[in-house]
């Protein structure tokens, strides 16, 4: 491997491990170390359901094709020890700090070995008149296949006999999310839901006997692949891909840590596996009953407001046209800025036609806000086009519900190039002024997603400029009908230019040698391309800051500072920057410098060309260079360590952003 480069898997798993350090910063209070808790394991499920998939599905294939694959069953190994071990370090911080933390704030949760023969008789009631009614238990014998066990979904096993069988009999028990993650003892004692259900069981199986029951959850692989020709409906090949996900090979069983040896191979042998994917644990911890008992905190965020406001000075096309409009969300309004500029242009008699690109759009049909705007401009005879991303992961299928609402309503909608995502995040409006067509744009860092705008750090640029219209024009017109990206003059676009025009762009700054500069804040870097490119400018004297807040491949060496930034919102907003002076060059956009987006997606970068946007970036960047709060720094052997300092960029921008 190259001796610049960091392995992709552990480099996550140091992000993770870093969320979970701060779920235990003091001066938050239950409920936020509770939230960030959770993420924790939510985080691991899409690394179980994605990475380590994908590394599964290399031995396969390396095995399907003859090929020896002994070294890469050596790395899956190592790195599911490695995610086993944070599973295990995320159990051992519940059991010895937040169970001490919930009972400090009067709730605890307890076992039901600790309750009095009282409290067991009233919740042995309850699970006979409560629960048991809702549960569908699943035999595996000789008349009952071994039943299918859905992705993410916590089970409880029972293995049971009679004194006239010889041999056990299997039954799988889903626990219903609908039961809610635990049962009430009293006001402030809970025990959890599918410990109620372990232990009173065997009242379901009787005369039989249950010899052994524990808790399992598994994990399937959800990496779709659209393999079906491209001749078909693209909207139904989505939608077959999705029910493979369902039925994807299992890739990671979480169980229960006192389970026999017997009931592992049981597992093992039904769900055909090939290799030990078993990680044995006290408790599941799951995100889901990590947010439910947050639930009962009763607390309001330990995190402090942030102001919220923003207005355009003028009207939303005039402001525009007068000078170009920077945001900053969520420390400005997501509402106030595009949500205002897409209720505008959607009622302005003056404006002809409406583009914009979605990935991720949250609701969908007709209570979300950005959704109905769009179908509103439709039925009032606007031009309206919406490139929608079907193959957003996880939101495939609000993405089809939310384009056929459109398309109902007379949006035209395309799902752009089947072999790229589009991740592009645009907005083009085009208005009459004069007997002259006036191109309005919004460019942003992050999804159209009003929810997620409230929590994710993002910036994004409004204006009028019309050599960036054009570029836009031409991007959307490739994404709809045909159109040679690569005549874009301003805008770089993957695939066709943006990893050539950053590797020029480093190349401009290696050429100054210690006069030159370049300043990265993206979400992952692990191109190689990018990252030599990189190295060469550092050993020729360039001063490099990158801000990578979760996956970094890249080695911290002389003339490179790596930091990594977290805190209450998620640092999403990617900015690059070449020079220090006013004649730098500053991009904004929602690419990240990774193989996929470089080379596998639509993305765009956009050049900051107001003279007094570029300055307030210019600031900006030193700001969140001078945060020591909530932020790690790489060391020159790729450890991350904690600076814990006291000044948290995102407490400074709640107080200053006006």
């Amino acid at each position: 491997m190259n001796e610049h480069l960091l392995d992709r898997e552990l480099s996550w798993l140091s992000f993770n491990e870093r969320v979970l350090e701060l779920s235990q910063e003091k001066k938050l209070n239950i409920k936020d170390k509770l939230s960030l808790f959770a993420i924790t394991h939510s985080n691991l499920d899409e690394f179980f359901q994605i990475r380590v998939s994908g590394i599964l599905d290399e031995i396969y294939i390396q095995n399907k094709n003859g090929l020896n694959n002994d070294e890469k069953i050596v790395y899956f190994r190592s790195i599911f020890e490695k995610a086993d071990e944070l599973m295990k370090r995320r159990n051992e911080i519940w059991k010895n700090n937040f169970i001490n933390e919930l009972n400090e704030s009067s709730l605890e949760i307890l076992n039901l070995d600790e309750l009095d023969k009282s409290e067991i008789s009233r919740l042995e009631d309850y699970f006979v008149h409560n629960v048991m009614p809702i549960l569908t238990p699943l035999a595996s014998d000789q008349t009952h296949p071994f039943p299918y066990i859905s992705d993410l979904s916590l089970s409880v096993g029972v293995f049971i006999h009679s004194k006239n069988m010889l041999e056990k009999d299997f039954v799988r028990i889903k626990v219903p999310t609908s039961l809610g993650p635990f049962c009430n003892v009293n006001k402030s004692q809970v025990v959890w839901m599918h410990e109620l259900i372990i232990y009173f069981v065997d009242i379901m199986f009787k005369p039989y006997k249950v010899s052994e029951k524990f808790w399992f959850r598994i994990t399937r692989d959800a990496d779709l692949e659209f393999r079906e020709s491209l001749k078909k409906d693209f909207l139904d090949v989505i939608q077959e891909s999705l029910e493979s996900r369902r039925l994807g090979r299992v890739v990671r069983i979480e169980i229960d840590e006192k389970v026999s040896i017997e009931a592992k191979n049981y597992l093992m042998n039904n769900l055909e596996l090939d290799f030990d994917l078993f990680i044995n644990l006290e408790k599941p911890i799951t995100s889901f009953q990590i947010n439910g008992i947050s639930k009962l905190t009763n607390q309001e965020s330990s995190w402090s407001n942030y102001n919220d406001k923003f207005s355009f000075e003028d009207d939303v096309f005039t402001s525009i046209k007068k000078s170009d409009v920077l945001v900053h969300h969520p420390y400005q309004s997501f509402n106030d800025s595009v949500i205002q500029f897409l209720r505008q242009s959607c009622f302005d008699p003056k404006v002809r036609t409406i583009k914009m690109t979605q990935y991720r759009t949250g609701q969908s049909g007709e209570s979300d806000v950005i959704t109905s705007l769009l179908a509103s401009a439709a039925r009032g005879g606007k031009q309206v086009a919406a490139q929608i991303e079907l193959r957003a992961r996880f939101d495939e299928e609000k993405n089809i519900e939310n384009a056929r609402f459109l398309e109902e309503s007379g949006v035209h909608v395309s799902y752009g190039d089947p072999r790229y995502k589009a991740h592009v995040k645009m907005i083009l409006v085009v208005r009459e002024e004069e007997d002259t067509l006036v191109s309005y744009m919004h460019f942003g860092t992050g999804n159209y997603n009003y929810l997620t705008s409230q929590g994710y750090e993002d910036i994004g640029l409004f204006t009028a400029n019309q050599q960036l219209g054009l570029d836009c024009q031409l991007i959307f017109n490739s994404l709809t009908a045909y159109s040679d990206r690569r005549k874009a003059s301003n805008i770089l676009v993957a695939p066709e230019t943006l990893q050539n025009s950053i590797l020029e762009l480093i190349e401009e700054q290696t050429l100054l040698g210690s006069k030159g500069y370049i300043f990265f804040k993206i979400n992952n870097l692990t191109d190689p391309f990018i990252i030599d490119a990189l190295q060469k400018a550092a050993s020729n004297g360039v001063n490099i800051n990158l801000i990578i807040r979760g996956i970094c491949s890249f080695k911290a060496e002389s003339n490179i500072r790596i930091i990594s930034v977290l805190g209450q919102f998620l640092e999403h907003s990617r900015i690059y920057m070449f020079g220090q002076n006013k004649n730098s060059k500053i991009y904004i956009g929602s690419a990240d410098m990774m193989q996929r987006n470089l080379r596998h997606r639509i993305e765009i970068l956009v050049p900051i060309l107001d003279a007094t946007i570029k300055d307030y970036l210019i600031k900006l960047t030193k700001m969140y260079l001078k945060s020591d709060s909530n932020t790690w720094e790489m060391d020159n052997k790729g450890n991350w360590n904690n600076l814990n300092g006291k000044y948290s960029i995102q407490e400074k921008l709640k107080k200053t952003k006006k």
